[in-house]
């Protein structure tokens, strides 16, 4: 695998993909991970997951830039931040999915 330099707002990561796309994906993964510690704040499940989807949107500028190279380089590709949300979101559904399924639990 290769090695990705992200930027993106206050985003600055390196990951390992196979591909700038895939690291793309995998900085909104650890992003949304990382996100604020509503545990604190004695909200409710689903207001703890729109919380951290909003304070991981809100980190991010329109666009990702990944290089190979390194940060802040001109030949970086880019991709829409809120594209790399949406497909992130659309991974993380089908994994809940099959969870449900390898636990023999309906959809």
């Amino acid at each position: 695998m290769a090695k990705f330099y992200v930027t993106s707002g206050d985003v600055r990561v390196v990951v390992q993909a196979e591909e700038a796309r895939c690291a793309a994906l995998w900085t909104i993964h650890l992003t949304m991970r990382s996100s604020v510690d509503a545990d604190q704040l004695g909200l409710s499940p689903d207001q703890r997951e729109d919380l951290a989807r909003f304070d991981s949107m809100t980190r991010f500028d329109r666009w990702m830039r990944v290089s190979e190279i390194g940060f802040g380089r001109e030949e970086a590709g880019c991709f829409e931040s809120i594209e790399m949300m949406i497909e992130w979101n659309q991974l993380a559904m089908a994994v809940v999915r099959l969870e449900k399924l390898i636990e023999g639990e309906e959809i």
